[in-house]
């Protein structure tokens, strides 16, 4: 996108965090303004950016339109109730492409040439709809999109989708506070999600205030795999289409800094972020060793170093492969958070948590290699070199590199043997689709499957276009049948003929060695990981 990304801040009203609390909307302003007829690039869920016409737009949410000549100038609502025409621009639901009934227009938060935030009516019914932009006299093409019952997705510290959650925690020394790296939530906090999605309204219009009310009652919420149910689950009183979640932060959690986080909604699950924890002091706990004052330089936006290296060991069609990496990162806190997810997102209970893929910001900022080439070495005298593939049977054990300012040396666990996936099955039984496998894996490991991309033929701007969904689901290695819910079946083969399930089981383990000089901190990631597809009966 040439529009450069702004983060828009609105106050919100009746609400604190701290003496203020903030409401964070992305936005985006043109770099020129020229009068020209309305044109629709996509439109997307307004927390998370998902995609309208494969994940859908919840009814009586906030949801994002992008494209050129939206709006003549920037303009946002001043006041609720919101207008439904907000700087000549009008955003009208429609039943069909062309010809078809106007069946409303939305209320509209935010407009500009190139983004619009409006609230998805609640008054409609879920299924295949279109948005047209009006703008003076102008109107732009017809966008199709997928209204849904229900699915939350959070507000994002980044404003990006990913990372950290907008979450306010209460707990033993008042509140409420915005939980970050520097102010992790103690156990026993009680903590406030704040997002969009949880469904329409039972009544009442969008555009006005909504009161306090719970909206449903089947919402869970997932940290570290550990299920909660919340006593608040509704709109945020006075904001419309803004749904806040209140529930108690279940027992039995590891603290770190990049929790998972993750709202299933009925059966439609939220993306994965992330949550601060702590063990009582008000820094959470840093999964890479990470100190003080690094992760208040995280918080503050600024980013941290660290040499990575990374043993892995994959077996595809039978054949393994053994490679090695090293090199110099820089990760601000999205992205480190994406990467700790990548060791860290398995549940701790086994019971699996599943979602929609979307894009992960897990690459880090910036890579270079180590200024000295590490040496990766078995107690045999054998070595790793990196980005080359090792002979089955070198037990790496030990590392060292140097650089300017910071030598590094360890010895961490040696990759695990080489695993192999047995009895692989996928069967429809009468609560979803049952997998079952078995695996010389570690028990420690994380299973992921993948269900879904399923294809169809769907009305575009441009003619018919081809859609696919998929859904990715992680659980423990030992989770064996793992069941994916009937409906989350439903989604992930909504358009056609299921496809088969592939199956990846994975292995993680990360070691942290001290650090000195520029480098923040030093990670040993061994990956063992085996894939297999199976066809569904």
């Amino acid at each position: 996108m040439s529009a450069e990304a702004v983060v828009r801040v609105l106050r919100i009203g009746g609400l604190q965090m701290g003496k203020k609390f903030y409401f964070v909307l992305l936005s985006a302003c043109a770099e020129a303004c020229f009068a020209q007829a309305p044109f629709i690039t996509s439109v997307v869920g307004g927390a998370d950016y998902s995609d309208g016409e494969m994940v859908g737009i919840p009814l009586g949410s906030i949801f994002t339109i992008y494209g050129t000549g939206l709006a003549p100038s920037t303009a946002q609502a001043q006041a609720v109730p919101l207008p439904t025409t907000l700087n000549g621009v009008t955003a009208q639901i429609s039943s069909a492409a062309s010809g078809g009934s106007v069946l409303g227009v939305c209320p509209l938060w935010y407009v500009s040439p190139t983004q619009i935030n409006a609230v998805l009516l609640s008054s409609l019914t879920p299924g295949l709809y279109y948005v047209s932009i009006l703008a003076g006299s102008s109107q732009s093409q017809a966008w199709g999109f997928l209204a849904t019952s229900g699915r939350f997705a959070s507000f994002s510290q980044s404003g990006q989708g990913a990372g950290p959650a907008v979450v306010q925690q209460y707990d033993s020394s008042g509140g409420p506070f915005l939980n970050q790296l520097t102010n992790a939530a103690p156990p026993g906090s009680v903590l406030v999600l704040w997002g969009t999605g949880l469904g329409p309204l039972p009544s009442g219009s969008d555009a006005s205030a909504p009161p306090v009310g719970t909206i449903r009652n089947d919402v869970t919420v997932y940290v570290d795999g550990v299920a909660a149910t919340p006593f608040y689950a509704g709109r945020a009183p006075g904001l419309p289409g803004v749904d806040q979640i209140n529930v108690a932060l279940p027992s039995g959690i590891t603290p770190r800094c990049f929790a998972p986080l993750q709202v299933v909604t009925g059966t439609a699950a939220s993306g994965i972020y992330t949550v601060a924890l702590s063990s009582g002091s008000s820094v959470c706990t840093s999964e890479f060793g990470l100190s003080p004052a690094a992760l208040a330089r995280l918080q503050a936006g600024g980013v941290v170093q660290g040499a990575i290296l990374t043993l892995s060991s994959v077996t595809y069609s039978l054949e393994i492969y053994q490679t090695a990496g090293a090199e110099i990162d820089q990760y601000d806190t999205i992205h480190l958070a994406a990467f700790a997810l990548e060791a860290y997102g398995a549940p701790a209970n086994g019971t699996g948590t599943c979602g929609f893929y979307g894009p992960s910001p897990a690459q880090p900022l910036s890579s270079a290699p180590p200024a000295a080439s590490p040496v990766i070495a078995g107690p045999s005298g054998c070595t790793w070199v990196s980005g080359f593939q090792v002979s089955p049977g070198c037990p790496a054990s030990s590392f060292a590199f140097s650089g300017p300012g910071y030598n590094a040396t360890g010895t961490f666990q040696p990759p695990m043997t080489p695993t192999t996936i047995a009895n692989l099955s996928a069967q429809w039984t009468a609560q979803g689709l049952a997998v079952t496998w078995s695996a010389n894996l570690n028990a420690a490991g994380v299973a992921t499957l993948t269900f879904g991309s399923s294809q169809a033929l769907l009305p575009q701007p441009f003619g018919p276009g081809l859609e696919s969904t998929t859904v990715i689901c992680t659980t423990n290695a030992t989770d064996t049948p793992f069941v994916l819910p009937a409906a989350y079946a439903a989604d992930a083969f909504r358009y056609a003929i299921p496809m088969p399930a592939e199956l990846t089981l994975t292995a993680t383990i990360d070691q942290v060695f001290p650090a000195s000089g520029p480098l923040d901190f030093v990670l040993v990631r061994t990956v063992d990981s085996v894939s297999a597809a199976a066809t569904i009966n």
